[in-house]
């Protein structure tokens, strides 16, 4: 089978029949190159438009080309409201600090008259809301290699893929923050078990029996600090990994209430606070370890900060079906309403001073949270000054299969 284009012309001669002239070109060739180029176009729009990044190109007068829906969902613009504008004007007129960019001093304009691919991660980008948001990107021109002009090197235009940064900078200063709090929560009790071994070895206390017990008695307390905190450090970041597996299985709310209310009882310096349960034959699934692990973390804090002669009081109860909720409940000082949501951070505590005067790592609710929310569920604080704390939180009543 051939294509062939036709072109005929009526021709018309005084005295003799009108007839047709028609010419045939052969384009067999020439229909099938462009069905092939059709089907490439519609490869390479698919791949565009499957690419997380951004992706836009852009003309030596720097108007956009061709853009994909990721650089234009990023950006807050429909794909059609760009093609065509000066994309510098458009997102990237203004520096971070607010101060004019001029497109002469972008590196997106430079690689046209270097030829060379530019890599920027410091830059932002602005929104059609007018938010701006940072980025890093790679800028590569596009280079007509067979042009007549000098070096046989022409610029077309530039293609750029940008990502947006903001989750992966968040990440980063946490990271950061997260190190920081680390190492001073580290040297702070190595320093006093530095100080303490360094007098003992070096013989200053050896006429004075009592300040050597003291010695000691703090060299065995910043150890015992260490080995919680590199537990509770290893804990969080396995359960946080899903590295702890859970072991899920029915198991009696109040079971678990009594056994977290006699293990804080038998392990409690102040006796003579006292711990109330009661479940009303509530039945939850999850794994009954990890429930008594953030059982006992919650238990304690309240012991830590109740007044003597307290009272605690842990209670369960069915939300619905498929739901139940705990909560721990303390006449303690209180949680300012500003830090109920900051506490289940990581080395953060009601008042800066807790982690020195009551010795706790800063992890423990940090932990809860992600063995709760590794059972599906959610934990909070509700909380009023001088009025005690309740600690929430929910568990499945029913293996998630079962879950509507």
């Amino acid at each position: 089978m051939r294509v062939v284009a036709y072109r005929n012309k009526l021709i018309v001669v005084p005295g003799r029949a009108p007839y047709v002239l028609g010419f045939g070109v052969d384009i067999s060739e020439q229909v099938r190159a462009e069905g092939r180029l059709r089907t490439l176009t519609r490869q390479s729009d698919s791949i565009l438009e499957s690419v997380g990044d951004g992706i836009y190109g852009i003309d030596l007068e720097g108007k956009v080309t061709v853009v994909n829906s990721a650089a234009a969902q990023m950006l807050g613009y429909k794909q059609e409201e760009m093609l065509g504008r000066n994309m510098h004007q458009l997102i990237h007129h203004t520096r971070a600090d607010g101060t004019p960019y001029a497109s002469a001093d972008s590196p997106i304009r430079k690689s046209l008259t270097n030829f060379a691919t530019v890599r920027i991660s410091n830059e932002i980008f602005w929104r059609k809301d007018g938010s701006c948001f940072p980025v890093e990107y790679v800028a590569r021109p596009q280079i007509d290699s067979q042009s007549p002009d000098s070096n046989g090197l022409k610029a077309l235009g530039v293609v750029v893929a940008f990502t947006d940064t903001t989750e992966r900078r968040a990440l980063d200063r946490m990271k950061d923050e997260f190190i920081s709090t680390v190492s001073h929560e580290l040297r702070t009790p190595l320093t006093s078990l530095r100080g303490a071994l360094g007098l003992l070895a070096g013989g200053a206390l050896t006429n004075r029996p009592e300040k050597t017990q003291q010695m000691l008695e703090i060299a065995i307390s910043n150890s015992d600090r260490l080995v919680r905190l590199v537990n509770d450090i290893l804990d969080l970041e396995r359960i946080s990994s899903g590295k702890t597996e859970l072991h899920s299985t029915m198991c009696s709310a109040e079971d678990l209430l009594r056994r977290a209310a006699g293990i804080q009882q038998t392990r409690s310096p102040r006796p003579n606070i006292r711990i109330f349960f009661a479940a009303h034959g509530v039945n939850v699934w999850a794994d009954p370890d990890r429930i008594l692990q953030t059982l006992n973390n919650l238990i304690s804090n309240a012991i830590k900060f109740s007044p003597e002669g307290s009272e605690i009081h842990l209670t369960a109860r069915n939300l619905d079906e498929n739901e139940a909720l705990i909560e721990v409940r303390d006449q303690g000082r209180g949680i300012p309403a500003d830090k109920l949501e900051h506490i289940f951070d990581r080395f953060q505590q009601g008042d800066a001073s807790d982690s020195r005067a009551m010795g706790g790592t800063g992890l423990g609710l940090a932990i809860c949270r992600s063995i709760i929310n590794q059972h599906g569920g959610r934990i909070w604080a509700t909380s009023a000054p001088d009025q005690g704390t309740i600690f929430h939180f929910t568990l499945p009543t029913k293996p998630s299969t079962n879950l509507r």
